[in-house]
Order: structure tokens, then sequence, then C-alpha cells
């Protein structure tokens, strides 16, 4: 099987579009931001492709929770229901298609 990596550009536009709807849900509080361009090499494994989608989506319902519990309980639930139907019959789901259903649930 081939497998797919996410890739720089479609992270880019995924860590773009939970921007821009945390924005929108009033979940980023200001107008600042700071961005940290430090270069440290470190030995250590980095998550990638399905769970660094996974992770971030994570952390965005950790944000949601702070708000309503019950709203991002759901969500979670939701999200993993539909990542679990996706194994279903399949050996393995690739990156992309955890991609499209999390951007579906952030939507």
């Amino acid at each position: 099987m081939l497998q797919q990596r996410l890739g720089k550009e479609k992270f880019q536009q995924f860590f773009d579009e939970i921007v821009k709807l945390c924005i929108q849900k009033n979940l980023i509080k200001t107008k600042r931001f700071i961005i940290d361009s430090t270069d440290i090499s470190v030995n250590a494994s980095l998550p990638f492709g399905k769970k660094l989608i996974r992770d971030a989506y994570k952390k965005v319902v950790r944000l949601i929770e702070a708000f309503d519990e019950s709203c991002a309980k759901q969500a979670l639930e939701s999200f993993e229901s539909d990542i679990t139907k996706e194994y279903e019959g399949e050996d393995r789901v690739d990156a992309s298609k955890h991609y499209e259903i999390a951007l579906k649930h952030l939507n």
C-alpha cells in the first residue's frame, strides 16, 4: 500500500483552518500573536500524519471544553466515531481521510 504524508502545504492549510475557526468562535481572545522561529535540533520522534491531525483536533476540543464541556465531549466522541467507521473493513486509512474528517468536524 502507498503511504501518504500530510506534507507542509496541507498541514499549513489544516492549521490555518483551525486558527480561523477558533477566531470565528471567539476562542482566541487576543489580537497579538507571537511566532517563535527558534531552530532547535532534538533527538525526538515528532508526530506526523494521522497522529498529528488527531492531536491537533484534540487540542481544539480541549479549548472548547473550557467553555462547554458537553459540546467538547460530543465533538470528540463524534470525531472518534467517524474515524473508527473508516477502519471498519479496512486495514489502513490514509492521513488524508483523517484530515478530511477533522475539517468536517471543525466546520
